[in-house]
């Protein structure tokens, strides 16, 4: 009986003799330098493209960036915020034309308006599902642009859906100083949704947003000097009026920082 040694000893003699052997050739000085810069060239390629990308993609313009997200959310959900937002919108302008008082439908629509965009940008920023998130986050456009664009779309729309209604509400004399007079409120209380929402989740903005909402309802009679909610006819701003500006573009800024942070 051969032993396990001798078995392993004969079969690695009858495989030795079938394999064939060869040597490698030693590379030349001149081989190694031709193989560095090969590597080279090729590291360098895919930091050529990450660099043009960015400014080509820039270039573009923020329409791809309207169209990516008008398209990411599609069309039904878009024409359901803009639907509501037609119908309210049509529904205080009647009011304030032909329900309210005159010394009254301006301040109607204000309030009215400012409770519009609080609503919509609730709606448009409700919570999405993990697979929509996760799409964000893969998208080529970064999560500050994004939402900031989605933001502009909901107040741009708002804004020029109530344009008309600052000509035709009666009891108006300039319907100028009154369109700039409900567009900071809007702006105001759109921003104020939009970072709290960004920072807290929805439930928690809609929550202080409609709180602000009826604390400047409130002041309008007990302390008009520091409410939004107020028609006046003086041709100039408000000192609330510019608080509000501020603290908007100071809220901005923060959030926009924020977020750069936490993406870089």
């Amino acid at each position: 009986m051969k032993s396990e040694r001798e078995e392993l000893d004969e079969l690695e003699k009858k495989w030795m003799s079938r394999m064939t052997s060869f040597t490698t050739p030693v590379p030349t000085p001149e081989d190694t330098l031709d193989l560095i810069a090969r590597v080279k060239e090729q590291a360098q390629k895919p930091e050529k493209q990450a660099e043009v990308a960015p400014s080509d993609h820039q270039t573009g313009g923020w329409m791809d960036l309207i169209i990516s997200q008008w398209s990411f959310y599609g069309m039904r959900s878009w024409l359901m915020s803009a639907g509501w937002m037609i119908c309210f919108s049509l529904m205080i302008g009647a009011q304030s034309i032909t329900i309210v008082p005159k010394d009254e439908a301006g301040v109607f629509w204000i309030q009215a308006v400012t409770l519009t965009i609080v609503l919509s940008i609730a709606y448009t920023f409700r919570p999405q599902n993990e697979g929509m998130a996760m799409l964000e986050r893969l998208s080529v456009y970064s999560l500050a642009a994004q939402t900031f664009v989605r933001l502009c779309m909901v107040m741009g729309f708002q804004w020029i859906l109530a344009i008309p209604f600052s000509f035709v509400i009666p009891g108006l004399d300039n319907g100028w100083l009154f369109l700039w007079q409900w567009t900071i409120p809007l702006f105001f209380f759109a921003v104020i949704t939009f970072v709290m929402a960004e920072r807290w989740g929805m439930g928690a903005s809609l929550s202080v947003s409609l709180m602000i909402w009826g604390g400047q309802w409130f002041a309008r009679k007990v302390l008009p000097e520091v409410s939004l909610m107020v028609q006046t006819e003086e041709l100039s701003f408000r000192p609330v009026q510019l608080v509000s500006l501020v603290v908007a573009f100071l809220l901005l800024g923060a959030w926009y920082i924020s977020q750069r942070r936490r993406e870089i």
